[in-house]
């Protein structure tokens, strides 16, 4: 009887060992969805991984980096610049005079947008990657509000077979369409 509880205790130890692991990570899983999520977390005891954020990428860090020569390259190429952007934390590659339709924004019809999260800018020849942006002093993307639509309707059905119920139900997308007006490099003073 005592060796069959020594047995049971040894094993209990031996798996909660994972567990106590396992809980110990959750807080850093918390903090990488709100970090998606762009939400805040409330955790116990924040491990130092999950809150050490990367910072944006700067003219003054620029500078004083192997990047500068490079920056100095693309901003004396004039063009045409590609420029791959964050919308609603979608990823979208554009140049200048392009149209996107991204999800809706609650912006009126003709408004001027600027485009902030460049996550990297380039033309032909060479190319500036952001960590995780480029800040917003070296790329500039700006766009305009064409018009607000809706998607192509994607029709539902659900059906039980050989009992007479069928249901359709139909969705449309707001969409917002936007025109590209400029993707320019801001060269370094």
């Amino acid at each position: 009887m005592l060796r069959s509880l020594l047995s049971r205790s040894a094993t209990a130890a031996a798996t909660s060992a994972p567990r106590q692991a396992a809980a110990a990570a959750r807080p850093a899983v918390a903090a990488l969805a709100s970090r998606r999520f762009n939400t805040t977390a409330v955790t116990a005891s924040p491990t130092p991984a999950a809150t050490t954020a990367t910072p944006a990428l700067t003219a003054e860090s620029v500078a004083n980096s192997k990047a500068a020569p490079y920056l100095m390259h693309l901003a004396q190429s004039a063009g045409p610049y590609y420029a791959l952007l964050e919308i609603k934390g979608r990823p979208y590659h554009v140049t200048k005079g392009d149209m996107l339709q991204v999800q809706h924004l609650k912006v009126p019809l003709g408004a001027k947008l600027v485009l902030d999260k460049v996550r990297e800018i380039g033309s032909a020849s060479v190319s500036l990657r952001g960590a995780p942006y480029v800040a917003e002093n070296l790329a500039r993307v700006e766009a305009v509000v064409i018009e607000h639509s809706f998607s192509e309707k994607r029709v539902t059905v659900k059906t039980k077979r050989r009992k007479g119920y069928k249901r359709t139900h139909g969705h449309r997308q707001h969409l917002t369409s936007l025109r590209i007006t400029e993707v320019s490099v801001q060269p370094l003073a």
